[in-house]
């Protein structure tokens, strides 16, 4: 559960090699994280089917979707899931061990899961601005989308995409005070990090030219 604006981030780096719709790729790398507006789950969203992981399950998505990647809009959900792959089992490790955190200060707190959940969306709301400004992600085009794609994903229907767009708009807007756990200076290593394993993942694929 990278960020929205991380997952942006992570899909304009990746549309730097591939010139897609940028729009439609944002839409994607956006969609998996509205399950709520769909009445779905998280689990279903993500494609995971273990009870006890946060993990997306690729090759769940990848057996249903592999052949539509070259639409855009599947390609951007692909690259949110490649991330959140990345985020869980690679990043936030270093950070969360079950529902004990280690702070920016070396601290280690055990919490509740809301707890935990509290302050790293606080760290989200923190970074956000700081993120769009640093990956330059003007996003006032794509808050008024002239034409919406079509979706293949029977797990998001385009009837929500209009309420993705007005999700970013509210997450945008908010500003949090104080960061817990990350920093720019590792957000952004982050970034180009999944960025690049992205890429990598899309050409063994194989499914779009790069």
């Amino acid at each position: 559960m990278a960020s929205v604006i991380i997952h942006l981030a992570v899909a304009k780096k990746v549309n730097e090699v591939l010139k897609r719709n940028q729009n439609e790729l944002f839409l994607g790398a956006m969609a998996p994280d509205a399950a709520k507006l769909v009445g779905s789950s998280r689990k279903i969203s993500h494609f995971i089917t273990n009870p006890n992981s946060d993990t997306p399950e690729l090759n769940i998505f990848l057996d249903k979707y592999q052949e539509d990647l070259d639409d855009t809009f599947v390609l951007g959900y692909f690259i949110h899931l490649v991330t959140d792959v990345l985020w869980f089992d690679e990043f936030l490790v270093n950070f969360v061990n079950e529902n004990i955190i280690t702070t920016k200060t070396g601290e280690k707190l055990v919490l509740e899961d809301q707890d935990v959940l509290d302050i790293i969306y606080n760290d989200f709301t923190s970074m956000n601005q700081e993120v769009e400004k640093y990956y330059d992600l003007n996003l006032d085009e794509f808050y008024t989308l002239p034409t919406l794609p079509k979706s293949r994903i029977k797990e998001f229907p385009e009837d929500y995409f209009y309420e993705v767009i007005n999700k970013i708009k509210l997450i945008n807007e908010k500003k949090g005070n104080y960061s817990y756990l990350f920093n720019i200076n590792q957000i952004v290593p982050f970034i180009e990090y999944a960025a690049v394993y992205c890429l990598d993942e899309i050409k063994r694929i194989g499914k779009t030219t790069l």
